[in-house]
This record gives C-alpha cells, sequence and structure tokens, in this order.
C-alpha cells in the first residue's frame, strides 16, 4: 500500500465520484479507476458500492477512510519536520560578530537569511576582538583572518580601514590615506589592551610610526573618540561600520596600509543544518 493509493482514495471517497476526483487529482478517470482496483486487490475486499448512479463506501472503505487521513496527515508531518531539518528551521544559531566587523552591509545579509530561514533562531553577540577557538560556544564566527588560526572559513573580501577627522582637517578631503600622512598628528586611541581591530591592524602593521604623533587615551569608547575627532581634538582610526555608522568625515587607508580581512568562521556544517544554510546564503550573496 502506497500513500499514492490512500490520497487517490480519499479523494473519490470524499467526492463519492470517479469523475469529480479524477478532476480534483488531475489525472484521467480510467488511471484512476485502475489505481482504485490494486488497492481493493491489496486489500482483499471492495472499498466502494459502484452503480450507475452513484458511489458509496463499503465498511471497510469507512474504515480507511478514518485510518488514511490520520496516517497521510501524520505523513505531511513529518515530510515537513524532515524539511525544516534541512534547511535549518526550528534550530538555533549563535553567531559570533567582531565589533570592526558589524557593517550595514552585513545586517542586510543576515536580516536577508533570518527573513528567508525564519524558523532558525539566530542568537547574535559581539565581541570586540575574536577568540581564538569556539570556546565561546559560538557555531559561527565572523572575525578578522589574523585573529583565528586555521580553522575552515569562507572569505567574505576585504574591508577597508578610516580615519576620522573633522571637517577642516588637512586630509579631510584626501580620499587615500597612507599611514604615514599621520605623523604628527594628535591620535586619539583607545587604552591599552581594548584597541579596536582596525587600530591594532594600522598600529601593528607600521611599527615605524609609533613615536611619530602624539597619542591621547580615550576611555571612553568608540563614540568618544569620533565626537572628540570631529570637535578637531584629533584624528582617530575607525572601521568600516563606524565610519558608516557615525557619518563623520573619514579618509580610506590604502590597502597596503592596512585592511580588515573578514572571514566566517564555522563549525559542526555536517550535523548543524543551520550552520549549512547560513554558509549556503553568504556563498550566495558573495557570487552575486
Amino acid at each position: 500500500m502506497e500513500f499514492r493509493h490512500l490520497r487517490y482514495f480519499l479523494a473519490v471517497a470524499e467526492t463519492l465520484s470517479f469523475t469529480s476526483a479524477a478532476k480534483k487529482l488531475g489525472i484521467a478517470q480510467p488511471p484512476l479507476s485502475t489505481q482504485i482496483k490494486q488497492l481493493e486487490t491489496q486489500i482483499g475486499q471492495p472499498l466502494f458500492y459502484r452503480s450507475s448512479r452513484k458511489v458509496t463506501l463499503t465498511e471497510a472503505g469507512l474504515l480507511l477512510s478514518r485510518e488514511a487521513s490520520a496516517i497521510l496527515e501524520q505523513a505531511d508531518l513529518l515530510s515537513a519536520k524532515m524539511a525544516d531539518l534541512r534547511d535549518g528551521r526550528g534550530t538555533g544559531l549563535s553567531i559570533g560578530i567582531t565589533e570592526d566587523l558589524a557593517t550595514l552591509a552585513l545586517a542586510k545579509i543576515l536580516r536577508k537569511f533570518m527573513k528567508k530561514h525564519r524558523g532558525v533562531r539566530c542568537d547574535i553577540r559581539f565581541h570586540r576582538t575574536g577568540p581564538r577557538e569556539f570556546s565561546n560556544g559560538f557555531d559561527v564566527m565572523i572575525v578578522d583572518r589574523s585573529e583565528i588560526g586555521n580553522a575552515e572559513a569562507l572569505d567574505l573580501g576585504p574591508a577597508p580601514i578610516y580615519l576620522a577627522v573633522c571637517r577642516k582637517h588637512r586630509l579631510a578631503d584626501k580620499e587615500s590615506i597612507e599611514p604615514n600622512d599621520i605623523i604628527g598628528e594628535h591620535l586619539l586611541q583607545s587604552p591599552p589592551g581594548f584597541l579596536s581591530l582596525a587600530e591594532s591592524l594600522i598600529l601593528s602593521g607600521n611599527p615605524q610610526l609609533s613615536s611619530r604623533f602624539s597619542v591621547e587615551r580615550v576611555k571612553g569608547g568608540t563614540n568618544e573618540r569620533i565626537w572628540r575627532a570631529e570637535a578637531g581634538l584629533g584624528v582617530t582610526i575607525i572601521s568600516e561600520g563606524e565610519a558608516t555608522r557615525a557619518g563623520v568625515t573619514t579618509g580610506k587607508f590604502t590597502p597596503e596600509g592596512g585592511v580588515i580581512r573578514p572571514i566566517l568562521v564555522y563549525r559542526d556544517k555536517q550535523n548543524h543544518p543551520g550552520v549549512a544554510a547560513l554558509l549556503s546564503h553568504f556563498t550566495e550573496v558573495l557570487t552575486l
């Protein structure tokens, strides 16, 4: 007995007409009659009383109509659950993001993913710098390549680093910033141990500059550094995400001067449908 036979049988049982059932199923009447006869042969007794004027259910037909509905309902439910499992719906997905990589473009990509996979419960958490392993319980991390070892990852493409300045600053109209351009400047910098990824990449990548500008440690965080830069109290190094949100006057560091290289690091791709769905989504977006 196949699900197909049960669906055909129920269509006839509901309409009590082979002609109407065939139309409902989108098939011709002779094949439908053949399928019902095959089912009756398997069961070993007739399911319908047939006459020139009407079709009615036999006692066996009445019993099967009640049981077949429940069987098909459970089959459809199981099929839906398997599809949810395959597509990651109904599962939790923990995503860790380095603060400097929280751009509007990334937000749009994740928003589209959550709209497409509404059943995936996304827990998104930000961290100042990326953990070097999945010790924090993340299923997926979006970090800079420099923050993690040789874990399996998807390259998301380079992200520029910016220098925030006031509108009247000598570098305000310069589109491309070289590290040497900040020589002699008053650099607004995060305290030791709290440097952002953007600050770390520019400063560690150009150690010859360390003694060639004055430094002010700003304890109030990125917002205060940007505010002070806008007020003309110095310049500060920020990420693309910070530059976009703040709407501050900026110049972009050349790739040679420093660039963020975001990657999507993941684990349990084979055993976690949510991870597999997110990877597929990012891959599709990146190839557009």
